[in-house]
C-alpha cells in the first residue's frame, strides 16, 4: 500500500499502481507508433506533439473504461456462479460466505460507475507524462523545425 499525503491520506494499492505504470508505457508505445506510422507527410513538431497527446489521451481513456467494464462483467459472472437454480435470486441455501463476498464486490461499485468521469484526469496525466517523454525523444526524421535538419 502506497501512502500519499501522510499516513491518513490517499492510499493506493500497489497492484493498481503497477497497472497504471504498465498502462502508461503501453499508451506511450502505441501512441508513438500511431503518430509516427500514420504521419505520412512531414508535420511541424507542435502539430505532431498535439497529435501524440490526443492519441495518448483517447487511448488511455478508452483502455481504462474497457478494463473497468471488463472487471465489472467478471464480477457479475463470478457472482452468478453461486446462483444454483439460475433464477436471478439468491435463496437461503445459495447464500454462503463466498456468495456474500462476491455480492459485496458487485454491489460496491461506485468507482466502477464513475469511471467515465474519473478516467478523464487520469488520462490527462498519462497523456501529459507520455507527451513529455515523446518530446524528449523527438523523432527527428519526420519533424519540421528541429535544429538537426
Amino acid at each position: 500500500m502506497l501512502h500519499l499525503l501522510g499516513k491518513n491520506g490517499l492510499k493506493i494499492p500497489m497492484n493498481n499502481l503497477v497497472a497504471l505504470i504498465i498502462l502508461f508505457f503501453i499508451v506511450h508505445i502505441v501512441s508513438h507508433f500511431i503518430t509516427i506510422k500514420f504521419c505520412n507527410k512531414k508535420l511541424h513538431k507542435k502539430k505532431m506533439l498535439l497529435l501524440f497527446m490526443t492519441v495518448a489521451f483517447f487511448l488511455s481513456y478508452f483502455t481504462l473504461i474497457f478494463f473497468v467494464k471488463f472487471y465489472d462483467v467478471y464480477l457479475n459472472f463470478k457472482l452468478n456462479l453461486y446462483d444454483l437454480n439460475k433464477d436471478g435470486v439468491f435463496s437461503i441455501n445459495e447464500q454462503t460466505s463466498e456468495q456474500i463476498i462476491a455480492m459485496n464486490s458487485v454491489v460496491n461499485d461506485t468507482g466502477r460507475n464513475l469511471i467515465s468521469l474519473t478516467a478523464i484526469p487520469i488520462s490527462i496525466i498519462i497523456s501529459l507524462l507520455s507527451s513529455i517523454l515523446f518530446w524528449l525523444k523527438k523523432p527527428k526524421a519526420r519533424i519540421i523545425g528541429t535544429e538537426h535538419e
